[in-house]
């Protein structure tokens, strides 16, 4: 069985998503199963409830899971198996999954990327989704980002689940050129074909600096935003930030000095990543731009006009 475990933004839902849509043809073709038991949404999270403490989400939890995936495997007729869940990478006891599964028998596959680039993202989805913290460097502190930026550290712990020889690591975005983040993570499980479907690409609900801080201004006031509770606002938010995208110099939350850093405080355990898993020097072949940066100057009176005609005109539709 291999198990896909992330990391987070590094293209999972993406990925989960194209392994739902072509299951059939996966069976079929490939003999790769992915199962529908543990699925929450588009990905296997039920089976990551109990490898936190305290565990995470215990309503997801699913009774007999093991012999449920296992009656669900032996019925397929498939050859191998492979459960995708982000979660995963923020366990505190992955040595927990074998039990959880019912085997031993595991692969694990993980996705890397640049941990300062990663922050970024998931600092700016935190932003978009709850905004519970407003500072970059607080965020960066959270034990549960910690415990993921570590990759040195993150492979370890699941090194007691899978040895070196049955752990496959990749970086996000793949190195090779225009292969998608689907197919390379396909190719680590063993499926390879020139011919398999071409990925779906959804737009995206990224917002830009002047709607993030539309948010935080809007939460400050008591307002409750969220993808579940204010949809359309995030929606209109989207649109205005298609139309209006960053301009380079406020892309980055943190300047190219202090992403440097950041990621020089990881470089003894990347070399030691690089050094085990893929059999090289470096983890990752670039290093943070000194390309135009400054300070974002806030949100301004004009451009909160425009977004709110945006939301009206859109909340106009919807009624």
């Amino acid at each position: 069985m291999a198990v896909h475990i992330g990391i987070a933004k590094t293209g999972t839902t993406s990925i989960q998503r194209y392994l739902v849509r072509n299951r059939e043809l996966l069976l079929d073709r490939f003999g790769l199963l992915i199962p529908r038991t543990s699925s929450v949404g588009v990905g296997h999270h039920a089976i990551a409830v109990d490898l936190n403490e305290p565990p995470r989400s215990p309503e997801l939890r699913i009774p007999d899971l093991a012999r449920r995936l296992r009656a669900e495997f032996e019925a397929s007729g498939a050859e191998r198996a492979l459960l995708s869940s982000e979660w995963l990478g923020f366990s505190h006891h992955p040595e927990r999954l074998p039990e959880v599964l019912g085997t031993d028998d595991i692969d694990i596959v993980v996705r890397l990327r640049r941990q300062d680039q990663w922050l970024e993202s998931m600092f700016r989805e935190q932003l978009k989704r709850t905004g519970s913290v407003t500072d970059i460097d607080e965020y960066a502190a959270k034990p549960r980002i910690q415990r993921v930026a570590d990759f040195d550290s993150l492979l370890g712990r699941w090194s007691a689940v899978a040895p070196v020889e049955r752990t496959r690591v990749g970086l996000f975005p793949p190195g090779e050129p225009g292969r998608s983040i689907e197919v390379d993570l396909l190719a680590d499980v063993g499926v390879v074909a020139e011919d398999l479907p071409v990925p779906d690409r959804p737009t995206k609900l990224a917002l830009n600096r002047h709607s993030l801080a539309y948010l935080e201004e809007q939460r400050a006031r008591g307002a409750t935003i969220t993808p579940s509770s204010g949809d359309f606002v995030l929606r209109a938010l989207a649109r205005f930030s298609r139309r209006e995208p960053d301009p380079p110099q406020w892309r980055h939350h943190l300047d190219p000095q202090r992403r440097r850093r950041y990621l020089d405080g990881f470089l003894e355990g990347n070399a030691n990543v690089a050094r085990h898993y893929l059999g090289r020097d470096a983890l990752f072949s670039d290093a943070p731009s000194d390309g135009p940066w400054e300070p974002y100057p806030g949100l301004d009176d004009e451009t909160r006009a425009q977004i709110e005609v945006d939301i009206e005109k859109l909340t106009e539709r919807r009624s």
